[in-house]
């Protein structure tokens, strides 16, 4: 037979109700909900216990269906404690919360709303944890018979992560979106210079370095960039590559995509420059392409599209695509290109020596365009769930963060602010984290989609913009 465990109180489901009858028993899931197999036909006495509430108690007749029972409210006899929990950054209710003290369990509703019953005790202090997916773990001390409700903003659980000076090195942080728990992911070596480049995965795991951190030299003496792998919750490194210069152009899922310049390798080698793929997750690196020199690159999901140059009739330049597996590859316009501009988030333009060309995401062909409104290339940052994209753009001297709606293609305004650059990170599909440069410092902030007032994270390194 079946049962649904509900707090009479809240009429929220009761998780780790203990259900028994005729000698087994079973516990209720996040759900409050249960089954029970084995026990004998005929009558059965059947209860549901739990800490901090009045047992119920049933006979029932078993047969050889089985029975739901249904809900059944369970009445809290213990001492009730209201948690209200909100979003820190857009202030909004947080639903399907849990909240533990022992055995005493509770979920939050629509509200942010959460009650947890407990058992009579001696204790003085009430230990309850706090943990929804995506957020992090926080612990209340909470004082026993305390009646008043608490407020408690929960902090996603992705770090902040960013290259600063403030030890007189470049030091690779990570610290809480929040301010709290700052700390050094990657010590600098002192021989950075101040060209780096850093780029977080989306799902906060892994950060790509680009630093000259190793001293590395090339025969002619020529200092190397090294690209350096961060696992961000254990702080463990390794080095992928060593080249004349490298460049980040993106992640998608655990595969990073970035261009190199291949060390010691002259001006007029046809393959100079290199568009690489390596996937953490199997250490796979792949080649994607190779040119003496790419005059654009655009990385949209899962596929790249890139212009390679040409530098002799043996090799012609191209606008080509290909899936970031290095499968699929397909030159869609044979010839030279000189630049190649992202003008919205479904066109891609490029300029020929007489002509204009576009290229609509998801087409076969090219068609002949005309210039674009603006000579800037637009860079777009994607959601996980393939919904919305972010951009910055340039209006009344100040940069605004747009939010694009994939299905319909509206857009709209999420913050307007002076210096504002860049959008670097998408957290959780829900936090933009942006980029602002001004005369004076270079700062990066975060905000939600969902509102809410923009945070200020770190002061930063001037790296590399993308």
């Amino acid at each position: 037979f079946a049962v649904t465990a509900i707090d009479q109180s809240t009429a929220l489901p009761l998780k780790n109700v203990v259900l028994s009858a005729g000698g087994v028993e079973t516990k209720t899931n996040n759900d409050g909900y249960a089954k029970i197999r084995g026990v004998r036909l005929g009558k059965q006495d059947v209860r549901l216990t739990k800490t901090g509430f009045a047992e119920s108690k049933q006979t029932v007749t078993l047969g050889m269906r089985t029975i739901d029972l249904g809900e059944i409210e369970l009445k809290p006899v213990g001492t009730q404690y209201t948690v209200v929990l909100t979003d820190y950054f857009s202030g909004s209710f947080v639903k399907g919360v849990a909240l533990s003290s022992g055995e005493a369990t509770t979920t939050s509703d629509k509200q942010g709303k959460a009650v947890l019953t407990v058992a009579p005790s001696d204790d003085t202090k009430l230990e309850v944890v706090v943990e929804k997916q995506g957020y992090r773990t926080e612990k209340l001390s909470v004082a026993v018979g305390a009646a008043k409700p608490f407020a408690l903003k929960l902090v996603p659980a992705q770090k902040e992560i960013y290259v600063s000076k403030e030890s007189g090195r470049y030091d690779l942080y990570k610290m809480d979106l929040d301010g709290q728990n700052k700390r050094v992911l990657l010590a600098g070596t002192g021989r950075e210079t101040a060209a780096l480049q850093v780029m977080v995965d989306s799902a906060g795991k892994r950060a790509a370095l680009v630093s000259t951190r190793d001293d590395m030299r090339n025969k002619e003496g020529y200092l190397l960039s090294a690209l350096t792998l961060v696992d961000i919750a254990s702080g463990d490194s390794e080095v992928i590559e060593h080249a004349e210069q490298i460049t980040l152009i993106g992640w998608n899922g655990t595969t990073l995509v970035y261009q190199q310049t291949v060390a010691g390798a002259s001006a007029a080698n046809a393959s100079r420059n290199r568009i690489m793929a390596y996937e953490y997750a199997d250490s796979q690196r792949l080649q994607l392409a190779a040119a003496n020199y790419f005059s654009g690159t655009v990385l949209v999901g899962e596929k790249l599209y890139y212009v390679a140059a040409s530098i002799d009739s043996t090799s012609p330049g191209q606008f080509a695509r290909i899936s970031i597996d290095a499968t699929n590859k397909k030159v869609l316009y044979s010839g030279e290109v000189w630049q190649l501009y992202r003008s919205d988030y479904k066109t891609l333009k490029f300029q020929t020596p007489d002509k204009w060309y576009e290229y609509k995401l998801g087409n076969v062909a090219v068609t002949e365009s005309t210039p674009p409104s603006s000579f800037t290339n637009r860079v777009y940052l994607d959601s996980t769930d393939g919904k919305t994209s972010i951009w910055v753009d340039n209006r009344d001297a100040s940069g605004a963060l747009i939010a694009y709606n994939v299905a319909d293609g509206k857009e709209r305004q999420i913050t307007m602010q002076r210096g504002l650059s860049e959008a670097t990170r998408l957290i959780n599909d829900q936090v933009i984290v942006y980029r602002t440069v001004t005369a004076n410092e270079v700062v990066e902030y975060a905000i939600s989609l969902a509102g809410g007032e923009a945070h200020r994270l770190s002061t930063v390194s001037a790296l590399y913009q993308r």
